[in-house]
C-alpha cells in the first residue's frame, strides 16, 4: 500500500580497539617510551601471557607496570605488578671437618644455574681416616655472597681385602688358605666352595676370618661340617650271595654318599618265575653296605603265534604269524587271510608259544565271509532277464557297493519310468533289483549337435563310441552344456550332464524360466576347448543348436 512503518531503534557502542601496549619497570619514562609490546591482534582488550625480560634489574624488589593504547590515540593508565629478583648460585664447594675459608674449598661442578640446588653427586672420600666426618657444602650466588655451609656426618669404615679359612686347628692369623677373588667392601657373604680334600669321615668344624685396610683381622666364624665317605663301588646278585665283593659290578656312576640306580640289570639264565634282585655299594673307606633287595619276577617271552580257521590241526601245524619283537604279550593287529573260506560263518583261532616251549589256549573269534559283488547292471522299466540288462562299468569286487554312476536317459520318453539296479556275487547268485522312480519333463528342450575332432569318423559322419563300446554302442561320451548370460558380465546360469551320442546329438531338459530368453550355449568336454555359441540363442519349447 506504500505505507512505511516506524523506526525499530537499538542503541550500540563503537569501542576503540587497542592496537599497541609498552612495559617499564619503576620508574615511567612517559607515554610511547616504554618497551614495546607485540600484540598478535587488535581488540578492545588483551590478556599478556608473555615473559618479560628483566636483565640488568639488581636483586630485590621491583615493580612492572604494562599500558596500552587505543585506536583513538589514547593510553591507559599503567597497571602495575611487584616481582622479585633473586640472585642465581653460580658456584659450589665442599671440604671435610676444618673450614680453609670461602673459596677454598673443593670445587662442585654445577650443571646450570638457579636460584637453588639439590646435590646427588658422589663426593670422594680418599685420604679420609676411619672413624666419623663431617661434610660440609655452601654455595655462592651472583652477587658474589656465600651461603651458610650445611654439614652431613659420615662414617668411614675400612674395606675387607682378605679373607682366609682353615679346619679345626688355627695355625695363626694369615696363615690358614686364602680365599680369592671377592670384591672389596666393608662386609662380605661367602657363596665359596670350600674344599674338603684331605679330611676325614667325621664331623670338622670350618673358619673364616677377614682382614680390614687397617691390616686387623676379625675374629674366625666357624660352621661344623660332616665329611661322609662316597661311595666308589657298587654290585648286585639274585638270590644267592656269593660273599662281597664277588658279585656283578654296576659300572658307570658318580663317586657320592648315596645313589639311586636306574640302570637295566639283565636278567639273562634267570629261569621263569620269582627272583629276588640285591644290590649293595662300597664308601672310600672300604665298608660294605648291607644288600637292598627288590623282588622281581620274569615272564616267559612270546616267541611264536600261530592261527588256524574252524578246525584246530595241532599245536604248530597252523598258519605262522610274524611277530615283530619278542615279548610277555602281544596285541595282534595284522590282517589275517580268508582267502579260500565260504561264505558264511567261520571261527578264527590264534595261539602263542613261549621261551619255554609251551602253547597258549586257542583265543577264537568269529567273522563272517560275504561273498563279494562281481557284476552289476541295469535297466528301465521292462526286466530283460538276468544278466540282460546294460552292465555297469564300476570297480566292484566288494561285499557292498554305492552307485554313483550316470545312467543314461536320452533314448527315454518324457514322463516317469522305473530304473532298477541288480548285482551277481562270486557265487553266481543275483541280488533283486533295486527300483528308483525317475520323471523326465521339461517346459523346454535343448537339441545340440556336436561333431568332436578325433571321434568324427567321415565315412559314416558318426561319432565313435568312446564311453563303453561294448555295452552303449550309442553313446560317444559325456559332455557338459550351459546357458550363459547374453550380456556382460555373461555368469552361467544353468548346467546340466549329458551324453554326446553317435549321431553327434546331445539332449537338455531346460528350466521353464528360460523360455523366451536368448542365452549363450557352451559346451565342455573332457578332451576339447571350452566352446561358446557365437550369438545368444533363444530359447523356446524345443530348440535346436549346430556347433
Amino acid at each position: 500500500n506504500g505505507r512505511w512503518s516506524l523506526s525499530e531503534g537499538r542503541t550500540i557502542t563503537i569501542i576503540p580497539s587497542i592496537i599497541a601496549a609498552e612495559y617499564f619497570y619503576d620508574t615511567d619514562l612517559g607515554v610511547g617510551n616504554g618497551t614495546a609490546i607485540p600484540l598478535a591482534a587488535f581488540a578492545d582488550s588483551v590478556n599478556f601471557n608473555a615473559t618479560f625480560p628483566t636483565t640488568g634489574l639488581s636483586t630485590g624488589t621491583h615493580r612492572l607496570y604494562v599500558r596500552i593504547k587505543d585506536t583513538d590515540g589514547r593510553w591507559s593508565l599503567s597497571e602495575g605488578r611487584t616481582i622479585n629478583i633473586i640472585p642465581s648460585i653460580v658456584a659450589a664447594e665442599y671440604f671435610y671437618d676444618t673450614d680453609l675459608g670461602v673459596g677454598n674449598g673443593t670445587a662442585i661442578p654445577l650443571a646450570a644455574f638457579a636460584d637453588s640446588v639439590n646435590y646427588n653427586a658422589i663426593f670422594p672420600t680418599t685420604g679420609l681416616s676411619n672413624g666419623t666426618h663431617t661434610l660440609y657444602v655452601r654455595t655462592k650466588d651472583s652477587d658474589g655472597r656465600w651461603s651458610l655451609s650445611e654439614g652431613r656426618t659420615i662414617t668411614i669404615i675400612s674395606s675387607i681385602i682378605a679373607a682366609e679359612y682353615f679346619y679345626d686347628t688355627d695355625l695363626g692369623v694369615g696363615n690358614g688358605i686364602a680365599i680369592p677373588s671377592f670384591a672389596l667392601a666393608d662386609s662380605v657373604n661367602f657363596n665359596a666352595t670350600f674344599s674338603t680334600t684331605g679330611l676325614s669321615p667325621g664331623t670338622h668344624t670350618l673358619y673364616v676370618r677377614t682382614k680390614d685396610t687397617d691390616g686387623r683381622w676379625s675374629l674366625s666364624e666357624g660352621r661344623t661340617i660332616t665329611i661322609i665317605p662316597s661311595i666308589v663301588a657298587a654290585e648286585y646278585f639274585y638270590d644267592t650271595d656269593l660273599g662281597v665283593g664277588t658279585e656283578t659290578a654296576i659300572p658307570a656312576f658318580a663317586f657320592a654318599d648315596s645313589l639311586n640306580f636306574n640302570a637295566t640289570f639283565p636278567t639273562s639264565g634267570l629261569s621263569t618265575g620269582t627272583h629276588t634282585l640285591y644290590i649293595r655299594t662300597r664308601d672310600t673307606d672300604g665298608r660294605w653296605s648291607l644288600s637292598e633287595a627288590r623282588t622281581i619276577s620274569i615272564i616267559p617271552s612270546i616267541v611264536a603265534a600261530e592261527y588256524f580257521y574252524d578246525t584246530d590241526l595241532g599245536v604248530g601245524n597252523g598258519t605262522i604269524i610274524p611277530l615283530s619283537s619278542f615279548a610277555d604279550s602281544v596285541n595282534f593287529n595284522a590282517t589275517i587271510p580268508s582267502t579260500g573260506l565260504t561264505p558264511g560263518t567261520h571261527t578264527l583261532y590264534v595261539r602263542t608259544k613261549d621261551t619255554d616251549g609251551r602253547w597258549s589256549l586257542s583265543e577264537a573269534r568269529t567273522i563272517s565271509i560275504v561273498p563279494a559283488i562281481t557284476t552289476a547292471e541295469y535297466f528301465y522299466d521292462t526286466d530283460p532277464g538276468l544278466g540282460n540288462a546294460t552292465p555297469i562299468t564300476a570297480t566292484l569286487n566288494a561285499d557292498s557297493v554305492n552307485f554313483n554312476y550316470l545312467f543314461p536317459t536320452n533314448h527315454l520318453n518324457l514322463g516317469t519310468h522305473t530304473l532298477y539296479v541288480r548285482t551277481r556275487d562270486s557265487d553266481g547268485r543275483w541280488s533283486l533289483a533295486e527300483p528308483r522312480t525317475i520323471t523326465l519333463h521339461a517346459d523346454s528342450a535343448l537339441l545340440v549337435r556336436v561333431r568332436i575332432q578325433g571321434f568324427y569318423d567321415p565315412a559314416t559322419h558318426n561319432l565313435a563310441a568312446a564311453y563303453d563300446p561294448a555295452n552303449e554302442p550309442t553313446i560317444s561320451d559325456p559332455l557338459t552344456i550351459s546357458l550363459a548370460q547374453s550380456i556382460a558380465p555373461y555368469n552361467i546360469v544353468f548346467t546340466q550332464n549329458t551324453f554326446l551320442m553317435t549321431d553327434g546329438m546331445a539332449t537338455i531338459a531346460v528350466p521353464a524360466g528360460a523360455s523366451g530368453n536368448s542365452y549363450y550355449i557352451v559346451v565342455k568336454h573332457r578332451n576339447s576347448l571350452e566352446t561358446w555359441s557365437k550369438n545368444p540363442v533363444t530359447i523356446s519349447q524345443l530348440t535346436t543348436f549346430s556347433f
